[in-house]
């Protein structure tokens, strides 16, 4: 064991210069889904909202105030954020290999690492980490779960309107699990997902029956390996091949501001969690004329430059925390912190276990 454990080690956006060439997720598969209800009960698999092949145009949205749920994960579940994660993988997929991943983590925190590479983070933040046997777990962590806006908006409605959520356990938020290699390495991923593009609803079948033939693994099997847990599970929902078609990002935008939309942090929101369309509305005071929906390919062609060019040097870092995450002894929990004045990312050890 080296001393990484006990040394301070910094990172600067320019000292990560060891990169993986052709750097590009492959293997991508969805093992999980779930809903949270407002009970703070888990649904698993769930159900996604659902984007309709006929979009509607020519709509006035309505503005709404709307709350800003920051971390449902942690709202619901703060003794263990990340254990819907694994729950839901067990049930949804039972013989899924754990041996094959290396890093755990919800989406955010890898995008929150790629913006310090690229040098545009503006916020500081942090993220905790700790090894379970082989498994480096990232746990995001934020100042607050929610967030209320100053200024009402037209996104709620739009997703309300354009995502249907009508069948049973589609309401409350949807997020979905997926695997994939990222140079050599295992990333087992967690991320919101906004809503599926409806390609043939003949295959997609909402009854309780189906989604329990989809999940059957026994309630003793989950407990054992969670004994201490307070975690309510219901399972319902859709089966896992719904989820498993094309996942879809909802976003609105001021049609005089269409210019400043960042297809580059779109496309890569999109590209960490495996989705392969964005509905986009454009408006004129909530009035859209016709929502567009565009491809990831597409996406990535409005971006000026590559924006995976430095998907490489994200896979280098990760390696590296990866590193310094077997360094320390099992369950021992330290943490990254970004500071946006300095632009540095500083490991620091924490007093605590797991």
């Amino acid at each position: 064991m080296n001393n990484d454990s006990t040394s301070k080690k910094t990172w600067t956006s320019s000292s990560i210069n060891k990169t993986v060439e052709r750097c590009e997720i492959t293997g991508l598969q969805t093992v999980a889904s779930y809903n949270w209800l407002k009970d703070s009960t888990l649904v698993v698999p769930g159900a996604p909202g659902v984007v309709s092949k006929d979009l509607q145009s020519n709509l006035q949205l309505t503005r709404e105030q709307g709350t800003n749920v920051i971390d449902e994960n942690h709202l619901r579940h703060p003794s263990a954020p990340l254990e819907p994660l694994f729950r839901s993988v067990m049930l949804c997929s039972p013989d899924f290999d754990f041996s094959d991943v290396d890093i755990v983590s919800d989406r955010n925190n890898i995008r929150k690492l790629h913006s310090f590479l690229e040098g545009t983070r503006t916020k500081d933040f942090r993220i905790d980490v700790c090894r379970v046997g082989d498994l480096v777990l990232l746990q995001r962590v934020e100042p607050k779960d929610v967030d209320y806006p100053e200024h009402a908006g037209f996104g709620f409605d739009f997703e309300r309107v354009y995502a249907e959520r009508d069948r049973p356990h589609s309401a409350g938020t949807h997020r979905r699990v997926v695997y994939y290699d990222l140079a050599g390495m295992g990333m087992l991923i967690g991320s919101e997902t906004d809503a599926v593009l409806d390609r043939n609803t003949d295959d997609i079948e909402y009854d309780l029956s189906t989604a329990l033939a989809v999940v059957s693994i026994n309630n003793e099997t989950t407990q054992k390996d969670f004994k201490d847990s307070d975690l309510k599970i219901r399972r319902g929902g859709a089966p896992l091949t719904t989820v498993k078609y094309d996942a879809a990002e909802l976003c609105t935008k001021a049609i005089k501001f269409a210019h400043e939309f960042d297809y580059a942090d779109k496309w890569l929101q999109m590209y960490l969690a495996g989705a392969k369309y964005l509905l986009l509305g454009f408006h004129l005071r909530g009035y859209i004329t016709s929502p567009e929906l565009i491809d990831i390919d597409m996406c990535k062609e409005r971006v000026e430059g590559d924006p995976s060019r430095n998907m490489g040097r994200l896979a280098a870092l990760l390696d590296e925390i990866v590193d310094v995450a077997q360094s320390y002894p099992e369950d021992v929990i330290w943490t990254l912190h970004f500071t946006a004045s300095t632009q540095k990312l500083v490991k620091k050890r924490l007093n605590r276990y797991r």
